[in-house]
């Protein structure tokens, strides 16, 4: 298992990183080519506040039409960032690859974050699914395996600790690799309020 766990650390993460990148690239381009459509003063006067609005709303305000299912986009939107960016495990990996670290907080909120990602990636897998959003739907089955994983990894709970890690870390690279384009140009308009 030492040989996988190698490849999926060494290789395979600097190719799912690499190709997150690219496509976060490719998806801002097309971002802040449907904002030059809709908003030409963001390029005639380049505002900081009008490039972080789109995001902050992404995140806080949702606009699926249903209450309860905005509710829980963002509370999954929220844990979905902060476990992964400051999970104390997560850190260590930085520092070894980047050489930086984030702060860290108590793992009790980071497993109340998981078992919330968990929780609503299970409910927004149904309603994606009910609506005909596949690519959606199957990227929320990544999201879920790879925080379910890394639960059951970290605290040693279901099957061989070694196992649970390589899925975990598995699936999160794949997240990496897929999530890029699960965002079309039509969300990213709605996503920035056109």
């Amino acid at each position: 298992m030492s040989e996988i766990h190698q490849f999926l650390t060494g290789y395979f993460f600097w190719i799912s990183f690499a190709v997150f990148l690219a496509g976060l690239i490719v998806q801002s381009a097309a971002f802040f080519q449907a904002e030059r459509e809709q908003n030409h003063l963001f390029f005639k006067r380049f505002d900081t506040l009008i490039l972080i609005r789109p995001v902050i709303k992404w995140f806080l305000k949702p606009s699926s039409g249903n209450g309860f299912i905005n509710l829980i986009l963002v509370l999954f939107r929220l844990s979905l960032f902060i476990v992964p960016v400051f999970l104390l495990s997560h850190n260590i990996m930085w520092m070894e690859f980047f050489n930086w670290k984030l702060p860290s907080f108590e793992n009790i909120i980071f497993d109340t974050m998981t078992i919330i990602v968990v929780v609503c990636s299970i409910v927004l897998f149904f309603y994606n699914f009910a609506k005909g959003d596949k690519k959606r739907a199957l990227l929320l089955i990544l999201v879920f395996g790879s925080f379910l994983t890394g639960l059951l990894a970290h605290h040693q709970i279901a099957g061989e600790y070694e196992f649970m890690l390589l899925a975990h870390i598995l699936t999160s690279e794949l997240l990496l690799i897929f999530s890029p384009f699960a965002m079309t140009r039509v969300s990213l308009k709605i996503s920035a309020g056109g």
